[in-house]
């Protein structure tokens, strides 16, 4: 299956599970899923989008197939928005990223603009509050 995601990053005592799809030309489009969610939310994009692209998606802390840790002062959207920097810095080795984010994946996209937009390209925003 398309989102059974075969890599991990470690980050802040959360294993992270997080895959990529697609080679082709510009900047690798970034996939953030929302609240309750995960990168399987994308499962049906991610085919289409990666025919002439690289793309990049990442399951939150606490969800999808990443860990959890049972405290619910870890599951701010500062960690999450800490967690994303930190991954895209690892995993695309070249940027900017454009970067996607859905509902709660939207606020956390957002967040990651405003903290460094030197790491993106474009936004784009799904259904955000």
């Amino acid at each position: 299956m398309i989102t059974d995601l075969t890599r991990r990053f470690e980050v802040a005592g959360f294993s992270l599970a997080w895959d990529e799809w697609g080679r082709g030309p510009g900047p690798p489009l970034v996939l953030l899923h929302g609240f309750s969610g995960s990168t399987h939310d994308f499962a049906l994009q991610i085919e289409p989008l990666a025919r002439g692209r690289r793309v990049l998606a990442i399951d939150h802390r606490g969800h999808g197939r990443s860990s959890n840790s049972h405290d619910e002062a870890t599951y701010t959207i500062d960690h999450m928005v800490d967690d994303v920097i930190d991954w895209i810095d690892h995993a695309v080795d070249h940027g900017p990223v454009d970067l996607l984010g859905h509902s709660m994946g939207g606020r956390v996209a957002l967040r990651v603009a405003l903290a460094r937009r030197d790491i993106l390209r474009s936004l784009i925003l799904m259904d955000t509050t």
